[in-house]
């Protein structure tokens, strides 16, 4: 009999967990109170929900960790499997991220990108690369990134864990702490909850369920608190065709212009975004960390005019119809650099007049740990509450859930895999060879078992 797992939320990392471990045969249940997919056709987003803000492009900005580039390698083998699947909503398109001042360092996720091409301010071989009109000189790279259509992508990994058999209810225990769910009849519980993970922990730690400490586990309560990252986009509803290079992919970019343009509170040059999807184009952006506790339980509406109405904000209406504030320089520098790349076809600011219900504004939050270092979360704790369990925690991850969804979901498989009965997990048994949604499970869990192999 194998041992059953409850995962606890159903945002990217949660379902990306449950998918991963149901395909390598786990019994798994998905607890989620909302679900994702059904909060996306709603007029407005809650901004906490942040999978649903997300652009969602495969790169590991916003987080700070030791193992960012190994989950994002780790994600992309996962992510090159799935863009070969009929309606996945996971594609390949170039990405450029671009600087007007000379970078000191180069990242090293750039290193998990076989494609990278880093370019000078001469822009050679680079003729899509995005320009600002007054910028004198750019510098930067340019790669081929896997990228997900949200709402797609999360159709996909709901239909796909009911395909594998996987559990989901939406039936929360008691007030929905660490103490309730440990009443249930799981030994192995996956925390995924997202900006209430921490919070979540409190109850169960207070109540001294905590086992002896050793070497293999953490103590629950997190010792770094919760922090929060405002993020501000538009969308733009537009059939303009994307903008694509001359290999026919579309084109995508990050874009940091002089700090005089535009900054972070810090004084630090801010990045503003540009990613085309299927049901609209996405550009933000801005990354504004926010002090103190975040009451999500109280109307979120009033934050809609937080930034104020000066020169160097817009107000646009949200998508229910709201007005909401943004940066003005999302707006400005996207514009610019829009006009450029589509050789005048495209000018937001034209369209701002003549379709202004194109352009709607939204905001969600980035939740990680305060920690300096560590803002990602990926550990097991172990618990002694009606016998022996385990808590694995999987949360922190800013705005890069989806770039590093399956690399941490992989990790969470490793951990079981040491901490859990050897008869735990198995590969749900199948002809490797796709033959439609059923194939996916055993897929899978043949990449899980390569990735495996070539960790020893």
């Amino acid at each position: 009999m194998r041992e059953k797992i409850a995962v606890i939320g159903g945002g990217i990392s949660g379902l990306t967990s449950a998918v991963l471990l149901q395909a390598n045969g786990c019994d798994t249940t998905l607890f989620t109170l909302h679900d994702p997919v059904a909060e996306s056709s709603k007029g407005r987003p809650r901004p906490e929900f942040a999978s649903l803000h997300a652009a969602a492009s495969i790169l590991p900005h916003s987080v700070k960790s030791s193992r960012a580039t190994h989950w994002t390698s780790v994600s992309q083998q996962y992510f090159s499997l799935l863009a070969f699947m009929a309606r996945s909503g996971v594609r390949t398109q170039t990405h450029y991220e671009v600087f007007e001042e000379k970078p000191s360092f180069i990242p090293d996720y750039l290193l998990t990108f076989p494609s990278l091409r880093i370019f000078d301010e001469r822009q050679v071989g680079h003729p899509h690369a995005p320009r600002r009109s007054n910028a004198s000189e750019i510098y930067g790279w340019g790669m081929d990134i896997f990228f997900c259509e949200a709402p797609e992508y999360l159709r996909f990994l709901y239909k796909t864990y009911r395909t594998l058999g996987g559990n989901i209810s939406n039936s929360i225990p008691g007030h929905g702490g660490l103490s309730d769910y440990l009443s249930l009849d799981y030994q192995f519980y996956i925390n995924c909850v997202g900006h209430s993970s921490i919070s979540f922990l409190e109850d169960a730690s207070m109540q001294g369920m905590d086992a002896p400490d050793d070497a293999m586990h953490e103590p629950l309560a997190d010792p770094f608190k919760a922090k929060f990252i405002k993020g501000h986009y538009l969308r733009l509803e537009t059939r303009h065709p994307a903008i694509t290079d001359q290999s026919g992919r579309f084109v995508s970019y990050n874009y940091t212009p002089l700090p005089q343009v535009y900054r972070q509170s810090s004084g630090l040059a801010a990045d503003v975004y540009c990613y085309p999807r299927a049901d609209a184009w996405i550009l933000g952006g801005s990354r504004q960390e926010i002090d103190g506790v975040i009451n999500f339980e109280e109307p979120w509406e009033k934050d809609d005019t937080s930034l104020g109405q000066d020169e160097t904000q817009m107000m646009f209406p949200s998508k229910d119809g709201r007005g909401l504030a943004i940066p003005r320089a999302i707006f400005d520098v996207n514009a610019d650099i829009l006009i450029g790349l589509s050789d005048g076809s495209l000018d937001l600011r034209k369209i701002i007049v003549d379709r202004p219900e194109s352009l709607t504004a939204g905001m969600g939050y980035r939740f990680v740990r305060s920690s300096p270092t560590e803002s990602i979360r990926l550990a097991s704790s172990r618990v002694l509450h009606r016998g022996e369990k385990y808590v694995l925690h999987n949360y922190g991850h800013g705005g890069s859930g989806y770039t590093l969804s399956w690399g941490c979901a992989y990790d969470i498989l490793r951990i079981l895999d040491k901490i859990g009965p050897e008869s735990m997990w198995r590969p749900i048994p199948g002809d490797t060879k796709p033959q439609g949604d059923l194939s996916i499970g055993p897929m899978l869990a043949q990449l899980t078992k390569s990735i495996k192999e070539g960790d020893q």
